[in-house]
């Protein structure tokens, strides 16, 4: 399910935002301030709850961090409150990345928990400029 839904969300925000969205693994380079602007989307930690006697039913919350780079203040303005309605208000096609072809097995709702602009860690890395993160999470119930 993890890989659903961190492939369900990078393909959404592409689709809607019109903008590249690199996913953030190992070793992944982040495209320069000429590609901007450009999202990122990276998986946090999750959290298990058993809900059910015997382990019959377990709440699993995913969370993703979703940063957005732009070229500017006011373009980061205007495209920060562009996402945040996507993932405030958008029924997510989920992507079932188990088929081949990969279908659309249903659709989830993203709780959009925080939105944090972070100043750039140095005058060197420009693509760094103007971004902002929104911390998202997916709450999932698993059954036996």
């Amino acid at each position: 399910m993890q890989l659903n839904l961190q492939h369900s969300l990078r393909t959404y925000l592409a689709s809607v935002m019109g903008v590249q969205v690199v996913w953030i693994f190992d070793g992944v380079k982040l495209p320069d301030e000429t590609a901007k602007p450009f999202m990122t989307i990276e998986q946090m930690q999750n959290n298990n709850a058993v809900l059910s006697k015997g382990r019959e039913a377990v709440e699993t919350i995913h969370r993703f961090q979703i940063g957005l780079f732009a070229k500017s203040a006011s373009e980061r303005a205007t495209l920060q409150a562009k996402v945040k309605r996507h993932l405030l208000f958008d029924k997510i096609p989920l992507i079932d990345l188990g088929q081949s072809p990969a279908v659309v097995s249903g659709f989830f709702h993203t709780e959009l928990t925080g939105e944090v602009p972070i100043g750039a860690d140095s005058t060197d890395a420009r693509n760094t400029y103007h971004r902002v993160y929104f911390d998202v999470e997916i709450d999932v119930i698993y059954y036996a």
